[in-house]
């Protein structure tokens, strides 16, 4: 369930899954680019790093971020991701 303000929405009244609100596992974490924690963590395990904070931190820089239109948040996803990926290289 979601709320806002007096509201309750279901799941299935809103048009993306909010990235708190979801099981942990194949969350989208960028709505921008299509961003999900498996890809975070894909690349990641075969790298030893993961380039998604760069990648939003350029789109953000050219303007194209749209994360007010995009995530269900209505903020800017980078804390979501810079969470995934701090998951996905423990110890660093």
């Amino acid at each position: 369930m979601y709320f806002h303000g007096g509201d309750v929405f279901r799941r299935e009244d809103v048009g993306a899954p909010v990235f708190q609100k979801e099981p942990e596992g194949s969350r989208v974490a960028c709505h921008c680019l299509g961003i999900g924690e498996d890809e975070i963590r894909q690349e990641a395990a075969v790298s030893g790093r993961s380039t998604a904070v760069e990648r939003i931190k350029a789109l953000v820089r050219s303007g194209r971020c749209a994360c007010d239109a995009r995530n269900p948040q209505g903020t800017c996803c980078l804390g979501n991701v810079m969470e995934v990926v701090a998951g996905a290289r423990p110890g660093l």
